[in-house]
């Protein structure tokens, strides 16, 4: 939030009406919280819509004076500058006390009126104190700043009766073209006059002739008004000073309503100070007009600090960007402080101004804390407030309104202006928020769904992929959410195959809601499915025997219909959805054989369409085939898995050593450990026969070791016992004998040392006694290298799988440690490896 101090100042005129505003602060305007300072000419009509008597202006008493010898005089707060007679010059500046700082910015706004035909008036800033006291300057065209005569030979050179180290800016209502004229070069403009700023103390600002004529003045950023500059009509003329930059070069903007700004950059050496008097000069000659000036304020006269809100009733701050509702209720908060000055402010109004729609909430208005009634007319609401001043300061106030009424995208405004007998507000501040009462609107997406597929509707992270076009008149698609409808049996509408639809919500910022329809279509998971998101096209591959060839392009057709379900769907923007006749779609049968011949055994592919959505289905051709039966059995001539059918033609030669899926079959038994015993005569040369053929693969069971340990871990022990004994060691794979033959004997495991436990650090250190196999409880026995141990005897099982190791678990069997301490002489890892064998018992 910036705030702003203003001083309020009246000024001064010749030949001219003008009324001024000026305003000093550390920054360049009021700034409204949430909201930008109302332009004053908003405010107070600045335009030509015044009158003498509506013209702003303040007390100048103490502000500015009228040298000695200038007629101008000051009338009802306004400044005649020059009345409308010949040969007059007159005058107005500041006072010592009312100066420029010139090492601040400031702000000023007058209004300026002229009547008649010559010469015109100028805004000076000045530092000619003798100018101030006594005004014996150049009549005419000199318009009491510029020299009539000038030495240049002198030093320093002398520039009779100019404003001494001066910038103006003239109003020239009368252009002096000719010898010794200051206006050589500048256009006639039709006799509207030209509006341009100079330095009237500078030399070389002159073209001079032969002794030291004056032949031309230069004017900077000469402006030609479409509009005669003497036309008897208030105008505007607003200034803001920029302080010394590090060049030592200010900066003057200045405008005259009607006219675009002009930026003049002034030396600092111009004033040769930072403290300048101001104001204004005008001169006739042999031609008059009348002119006047007033001031509506003037720095350093009364500081004041105001800032403006608009609040909704959570208390969050409203600007232009932010959107409400018809029915809203908001909070309008205004603070406002005096801080010091020449003059306290007087008899000071607050005005606030309101958009026809926003409603004053009755009896809501207080000003620093007590319920004040204020004064309504039309759109406007007042309130008188006691003198302000270092003593009584601050002002409250804060009110409530009710938005009723407005169009959407309407954007109602709150401002606020205050005003006293002595000080006019520069800018009053003004605060924009946006209505928004539409809601936003939306078109659903057709979306193909999986039959049963609830999940990709319940578990949507982003609703807005089922929408296909989003748009609010305020918000952006990207403040707009969209969320799921509650309350919907999503589950049951993607049970049910072919169209559904169901609803989302979409929310714009303001919270205006509307429902979209979201069209779905629920497939099989075999369907092929196009759409355009109009038009939807549903079919599935078909096949069909040879002999059932349709025999004409119209049964084909038919055909193609029924068999691939072909169905036609039509959606519109608003879900709705409608089931079109089937007999609408295009097929194109110029990829499918001739109706009437039997067509190769292949597949075919047919492309469907209507309007923009192109299907492509497959028809296989299938012949009249028989089959071969391949039967995989075990040596009982039970199967041991599924028969394979390979179809083809009669008489067709079929090579099963090269059929993927046979030889896929015959690995797989194998893999089970059944040895191939006997495979089909003529296995790669067999004919299909018309009433189909049936052949065997023979395959014998294997009694076999299915897995066994790669390790067994005894742990590491310790030499503190005399004897030495562990039992169940950790080992990594089960050991586990199977048996997939048909007919099951018992079976005798043998386990065979192949290395004796050894020493890995030293291999000569070998405890050939040390590995032992527990039968049972009461039976153990060695294992010595080389020698096959019966340790295992297994009686028939029908599940063929007998799990070994799982004995060891409760240390009923396995393998054990058995030694003496005094046997062991290196200490350290021990390795030994076991052999581990099964056969049937004889």
């Amino acid at each position: 939030m910036k705030k702003i101090k203003i001083t309020l100042m009246c000024g001064f005129g010749m030949l001219f009406s003008l009324c001024l505003f000026i305003v000093t602060s550390p920054s360049t305007k009021i700034q409204a919280i949430s909201g930008e300072k109302q332009n004053h000419s908003d405010l107070i009509h600045n335009r030509s819509n015044f009158s003498d008597s509506t013209v702003p202006g303040i007390p100048l008493e103490g502000l500015f004076k009228i040298p000695s010898l200038a007629k101008s005089k000051i009338v009802d707060n306004k400044v005649i500058i020059t009345e409308n007679e010949n040969n007059q010059t007159g005058a107005i500046f500041s006072t010592d006390d009312m100066k420029l700082n010139l090492t601040k910015k400031f702000i000023a706004e007058m209004f300026i009126k002229i009547d008649g035909d010559a010469d015109g008036v100028t805004f000076v800033m000045h530092n000619d104190i003798g100018a101030t006291i006594t005004f014996d300057k150049n009549l005419g065209g000199a318009l009491g700043v510029y020299p009539n005569i000038i030495r240049s030979y002198y030093d320093p050179p002398q520039l009779l009766k100019s404003m001494k180290k001066s910038l103006a800016v003239e109003f020239d209502t009368y252009n002096q073209i000719g010898d010794g004229y200051y206006d050589n070069g500048i256009d006639l403009n039709n006799g509207f006059g030209h509006v341009a700023y100079t330095f009237p103390d500078r030399i070389e600002e002159y073209k001079l002739g032969s002794w030291d004529k004056i032949l031309a003045l230069k004017h900077h950023s000469v402006q030609y008004p479409s509009f005669k500059l003497g036309d008897n009509t208030w105008r505007k003329f607003s200034i803001i000073w920029s302080p010394w930059d590090a060049s030592n070069n200010g900066q003057l903007e200045y405008q005259l309503d009607g006219l675009e700004p002009v930026k003049a950059i002034i030396p600092r050496s111009t004033f040769d100070t930072d403290s300048v008097y101001w104001g204004f000069t005008g001169s006739t000659g042999g031609k008059t007009e009348s002119a006047m000036v007033s001031f509506a304020s003037v720095p350093g006269l009364i500081y004041y600090e105001d800032t403006l809100s608009v609040l909704d009733l959570a208390g969050n701050v409203m600007n232009s960007d932010n959107v409400v509702r018809n029915g809203s209720e908001l909070m309008v908060h205004y603070s406002g402080e005096y801080n010091g000055g020449i003059r306290d402010l007087l008899k000071p109004v607050i005005t606030f101004g309101l958009t026809s729609g926003q409603v004053y909430q009755e009896g809501s208005l207080v000003v620093n804390g007590q319920s004040v009634t204020p004064t309504i007319f039309e759109s406007s609401l007042k309130v008188n407030l006691a003198d302000l001043s270092v003593e009584n300061k601050e002002v409250e106030v804060s009110f409530k309104i009710k938005n009723e009424g407005f169009q959407s995208l309407a954007k109602p405004t709150v401002t606020s202006n205050l005003s006293g007998s002595n000080y006019m507000q520069i800018e009053g501040s003004s605060v924009s928020y946006t209505i928004d009462d539409a809601p936003p609107a939306g078109v659903g997406k057709l979306t193909v769904l999986g039959q049963g597929d609830a999940s990709k509707i319940l578990e949507a992270t982003d609703y807005k992929q089922f929408v296909s076009a989003l748009s609010d008149d305020y918000s952006s698609e990207e403040e707009i959410t969209v969320s799921l409808k509650p309350d919907q049996e999503i589950e049951s509408k993607v049970k049910q195959l072919g169209p559904a639809n169901f609803e989302l919500i979409a929310k714009d910022g303001a919270g205006n809601e509307a429902i979209i329809k979201v069209p779905i279509f629920v497939k099989k998971e075999n369907d092929q499915v196009v759409t355009d998101g109009t038009f939807l096209l549903k079919g599935n591959h078909f096949s069909m025997k040879k002999k059932d060839y349709p025999k004409t392009e119209s049964e084909l057709k038919t055909t193609i219909i029924n068999k691939s379900a072909l169905e036609l769907w039509m959606f519109d923007q608003a879900g709705n959805y409608e089931k079109l006749d089937a007999n609408m779609i295009l097929v194109n049968l110029t990829q499918l054989p001739t109706p009437g011949i039997i067509p190769e055994s292949k597949i075919y592919s047919m492309v469907v369409t209507t309007s923009n959505s192109k299907l492509v289905l497959n028809l296989e051709m299938e012949i009249n085939d028989a089959s071969i039966r391949i039967l995989f059995l075990n040596e009982a001539g039970k199967q041991l898995r599924e028969p394979i059918e390979l179809m083809g033609n009669v008489g067709e030669i079929k090579d099963l050593t090269k059929e993927v899926v046979v030889q896929k079959a015959v690995q797989g038994i194998k893999e089970k450990q059944y040895e191939l015993t006997e495979s089909p005569s003529a296995e790669s040369s067999i004919p299909i026969e018309i009433d189909g053929v049936s052949v065997y693969y023979k395959f014998k069971g294997k009694l076999f070791i299915e897995s066994f340990p790669s390790s067994l871990n005894f742990g590491d022990t310790y030499l503190t016992r005399p004897f030495i004994k562990e039992e169940q060691p950790v080992y990594d794979i089960p050991l586990i004998i199977g048996d997939t033959r048909n007919s099951k004997t018992s079976w005798t495991l043998t386990a065979t040392l192949e290395q004796p436990l050894t020493s890995e650090e030293n291999p000569s250190e070998v405890l050939s006694r040390a590995i032992w196999y527990k039968v049972n409880d009461t039976t153990k026995v060695p294992l010595y290298k080389g020698e096959a141990q019966p340790v295992e005897v297994g009686t028939v099982s029908e599940s063929g799988e007998y799990n070994i190791s799982k004995s060891w678990e409760s240390k009923n069997t396995g393998v054990q440690l058995n030694i003496f301490s005094n046997e062991i002489i290196q200490k350290g890892k021990y390795k030994a490896a076991i052999l581990w064998q099964v056969a049937a018992t004889p």
